[in-house]
This record gives C-alpha cells, structure tokens and sequence, in this order.
C-alpha cells in the first residue's frame, strides 16, 4: 500500500519527543509500506539527517531551510 505520512519537522535525529515519535512511526511503517515522508526543515543544522533518514525512509519530500 502506498501511504503519505505528514511530519510537521524532521523526524532526524530522534532527540526529542516529537522526533522519536514521528520516526519510530514512519520506520515501521516503511517496512510494509511504500512509504513518501513529508515534512519541513526548520533548522538548517537538522539538514545533515537526510542521508541518514533515506537509510529508513526511501520517498522523502521536504520543504524549509
């Protein structure tokens, strides 16, 4: 099934409630799903995780700093 899962930021690295949350969801969803992650960089130093969460998460739309 193909699901679209909305963060309000990214969810890397999970540091924070709201993170660790929105990541542990769209990790296991990933597993089973086709899974596009779509969310906004607040923090240009939170750009860094996007490699990392491509690790998970293949289909990722962002938009922000």
């Amino acid at each position: 099934m193909r699901l679209l899962m909305l963060a309000h930021r990214i969810p890397y690295p999970p540091h924070t409630g709201d993170k660790v949350r929105a990541y542990q969801v769209a990790r296991h969803l990933a597993v089973r799903h086709d899974l596009t992650l779509g969310f906004v960089i607040d923090d240009a130093a939170d750009r860094d995780g996007l490699d990392a969460l491509r690790g998970d998460i293949r289909d990722l739309e962002w938009g922000g700093l």
